[in-house]
This record gives structure tokens, C-alpha cells and sequence, in this order.
């Protein structure tokens, strides 16, 4: 029976808290979490849908993709169950998984290649960003010597 089956409350859920958790659990777990902090790791994207692209964040998501992408390639060590009872239950989940195979196979295959996907998207808008962020500092120069020139005569105009 669902909460709402229930008349219990159902809490909402901060995805950005839990994601920052994410990130600091990967992290204090010795997982290699690419945490980089220069200019072109937060893509602003405030112009177009009013959010931010953390890179950091994202990157982080992928890596917990990939680590659950080979998904139904083994057999699970079946704990709940007592001991001669988990013997019979691997058997039969490794037989389970043996007449599966056609299938995951393919699914594990689409998994990696997504997780691969997703990766070299991310990498690219943070490429793209480091470009926007040097184009935008040449055009921030360019501004500020056009009005030192456009001060320079108006002082000549008006001697």
C-alpha cells in the first residue's frame, strides 16, 4: 500500500541535497571523483533555461551509472536467505541469469555506450564553456579599450 494509500505524508525530496551527498560519498569513498574547479566546470546557462550545468555534479552521476551499467552480469550473494536455502537460491539466479544473457547482454552494451555518451557530452560543454568564457574576457577587453578611446575624444572634442 502506497503512503498516500495510507493518509501518511510523503516528503518531498531535495535533489540537490542528495546530490551533494552523492558527491561526498563517492568521494570520501576513494573513488576517483573528477572535481574540477576551473573557469569551464559550471556552464551558466541562465540566458537560455534559468539553471546552471555543474559539471562536477553531473560527472559524479555518471560515474555511479557506470558503476551500476553491468547490472544483471552476476548473480547477488542472496544473504537474506539461511545457508542451505542460499545455495539453491544462487543456483537457481545463476541459471536465471545464464537464460537472461541474451538480453542483459545487449542492455549492458546500451548502458556503457550511454554512460560513454553522456561522458564525452559533458566534456564538450565544458570545452565549449572555457571558449565562451575566453571569447566573452576578449569582448570584456575590446568594450574597455573602445570607451578608454571613446573618453580619450571626447576630452580632444571638447578642448
Amino acid at each position: 500500500m502506497s503512503d498516500q494509500q495510507n493518509n501518511k505524508a510523503v516528503p518531498e525530496i531535495d535533489v540537490d541535497t542528495i546530490m551533494e551527498k552523492i558527491t561526498e560519498e563517492l568521494q570520501l569513498s576513494g573513488k576517483a571523483v573528477p572535481v574540477d574547479n576551473s573557469p569551464g566546470t559550471s556552464v551558466n546557462m541562465t540566458g537560455t533555461y534559468g539553471m546552471t550545468f555543474n559539471a562536477p555534479a553531473v560527472r559524479a552521476i555518471i560515474m555511479s551509472a557506470e558503476a551500476k551499467a553491468n547490472a544483471g552480469a552476476e548473480v547477488t550473494p542472496m544473504l537474506q536467505f539461511c545457508r542451505p536455502i542460499r545455495k539453491l537460491a544462487v543456483l537457481v539466479g545463476k541459471i536465471v541469469v545464464y537464460l537472461a544473457s541474451f538480453i542483459t547482454d545487449q542492455q549492458r552494451s546500451f548502458n556503457k555506450e550511454t554512460t560513454r555518451a553522456l561522458r564525452a557530452l559533458t566534456d564538450g560543454l565544458v570545452v565549449l564553456n572555457n571558449e565562451r568564457a575566453k571569447e566573452f574576457s576578449l569582448m570584456r577587453e575590446e568594450i574597455r579599450q573602445l570607451r578608454e578611446e571613446i573618453e580619450t575624444y571626447k576630452k580632444g572634442v571638447t578642448k
